[in-house]
């Protein structure tokens, strides 16, 4: 009756690493490695600006601003 506990366990034990492994990778396909479903998202883009002199992390950009980075 032994083996058959060691057996169980280990079949169970492959089953969940299996189970898991899957399931973080459909994670990060999905997350990361597929392309966005927009047309044209290559140059979709964060930009941050900020104003290290007050400590603010992100500061808002102007209009004029934000023409000459697309510029």
């Amino acid at each position: 009756m032994r083996p058959l506990g060691y057996t169980t366990t280990f079949v169970l034990t492959l089953g969940l690493g299996i189970g898991m492994n899957t399931a973080i990778f459909s994670v990060i396909n999905g997350v990361l490695l597929a392309p966005l479903p927009y047309p044209g998202a290559d140059p979709i883009m964060y930009v941050q600006q900020p104003a290290r002199a007050t400590g603010i992390p992100n500061v808002s950009f102007s209009f004029q601003k934000i023409q000459d980075y697309r510029e």
